[in-house]
């Protein structure tokens, strides 16, 4: 937990601006939790209160970080608990609060300091084939691979079917690493194996990946495998062909032992 208290340059006793986050790190798509605060510690009653949380370039997902009022008397005071999120791995330094206030007819300003936030973009996941192509009732491999390049231990990690279309599983399990811990540095591969039947047609493939982190349940943003199924000609054809062949080679027996028959009465 990070607190900055910085308090008015008219008096020692004022105002207070308090901003606390519940953590200084975390991953991407985690939600921080940010209060803030503003209280009249002074004797007079302050006009025009305006506060802002200031957390770009994190995203408000839920809750405020905007207030005002017209007026706090002695010891009243605003407070508010919203969440930050993001989907980019960075280094948000600039996490400070912002207020504005009129006191004995002077417009004020006071600020905290920023608070650092580090984003970590973990864990990464690739999903891709083993194989460039895919032919229709050809069995072919997915890969899913999982990483993590952050400091921080990824605890609770759990992978279940999500998005599929077009492709039918036969073997292997993405769910066998369930509830595991990804240590820093640390990278799994798991892969299924399956057929899709439906040629000239999307085969959609995307698992649903958890983690678990101060408190909260985290949902990974993974890109989906999405792949056009090519018909696969040769064994579509290769009965017909086969069948072609053998009638007429027999047409051709049958027609030379016509021709034959009226020789051999000679």
């Amino acid at each position: 937990t990070s607190e900055v208290v910085t308090r008015s340059i008219v008096s020692a006793d004022a105002v207070t601006l308090q901003k606390t986050t519940n953590t200084q790190m975390g991953f991407i798509a985690y939600n921080f939790t940010a209060n803030l605060s503003f209280k009249n510690e002074g004797a007079e009653t302050v006009y025009n209160v305006g506060i802002d949380g200031r957390d770009t370039p994190l995203k408000v997902i839920k809750g405020d970080n905007v207030a005002a009022r017209d007026a706090l008397a002695p010891g009243e005071s605003i407070n508010m608990q919203y969440s930050l999120q993001t989907f980019k791995a960075q280094n948000a330094s600039q996490i400070g609060a912002y207020a504005r206030f009129t006191l004995a007819g002077s417009i004020l300003e006071t600020a905290t300091k920023a608070i650092p936030i580090e984003v970590y973009n973990a864990p990464q996941v690739k999903i891709k084939l083993e194989e460039p192509n895919v032919l229709d009732n050809r069995p072919y491999r997915i890969l899913v691979e999982i990483a993590n390049p952050s400091p921080l231990p990824i605890s609770a990690l759990s992978i279940t079917q999500n998005i599929v279309e077009n492709f039918k599983m036969s073997g292997g399990d993405l769910t066998a690493e369930a509830s595991r811990q990804l240590a820093p540095g640390e990278k799994i591969t798991l892969s299924v194996t399956g057929v899709s039947t439906e040629p000239n047609k999307q085969m959609r493939f995307a698992p649903k990946i958890t983690h678990f982190y101060e408190g909260q349940t985290v949902v990974v943003p993974i890109s989906e495998l999405n792949v056009l199924v090519g018909e696969d000609i040769t064994a579509r054809f290769a009965m017909p062909v086969g069948a072609g062949i053998a009638i007429v080679l027999a047409t051709w027996i049958l027609v030379r032992r016509a021709v034959q028959k009226p020789e051999e009465k000679v």
